[in-house]
């Protein structure tokens, strides 16, 4: 009878345990989530490239082929951007986290009224730009990102790329 006690209260500390460590998962997942969401607002949204600093970590891999390693570069290819668009900033349509890693799928927008871009003179024109984005996150810092982007809805408006429809034989 002692024995079937002992393991009646194992069987209790073991599920005790497995919730105690999803709870602090889940905490972990939502804090990640919160950590690029801010991010996303005070850097980008806000326009606040000083912050970088706060919300991403000293050593900074970008997986993006178009941006350098680093938080600075990450930084200065943005205040490039903004000299353009000085509106254009993301807004999250989706947001999911697993282990270390935050995903989020972004539409860009904004308005080309600044500064020439890759060599058209501002002009007005709206652009819209749509980022898959996947960050790791490590000790509160963001640490490495990729990213997938379709840049058809600002090239195209800008005439920087056309596209050619075909037609199907009748």
């Amino acid at each position: 009878m002692k024995l079937r006690h002992f393991w009646s209260i194992v069987a209790v500390v073991f599920v005790v345990i497995m919730m105690a460590t999803q709870s602090v998962s889940a905490n972990r997942l939502e804090a990640n989530k919160a950590l690029v969401r801010t991010a996303l607002e005070e850097v980008f949204v806000n326009k606040n490239l000083d912050a970088a600093e706060q919300f991403y970590g000293d050593v900074y891999i970008q997986n993006n082929p178009n941006i350098p390693d680093g938080r600075e570069a990450m930084v200065g290819y943005f205040s490039q951007i903004f000299q353009s668009f000085p509106d254009y900033a993301p807004n999250i349509d989706l947001m999911m986290a697993e282990d270390d890693l935050v995903m989020v799928y972004l539409t860009w927008k904004g308005t080309h009224t600044g500064e020439p871009f890759l060599g058209v003179a501002s002009s007005g024109t709206p652009v819209v730009t749509k980022t898959s984005d996947v960050f790791r996150v490590r000790d509160g810092k963001i640490v490495e990102h990729w990213d997938v982007v379709d840049r058809t809805g600002m090239l195209v408006p800008l005439g920087l790329m056309t596209i050619q429809q075909t037609q199907t034989a009748k």
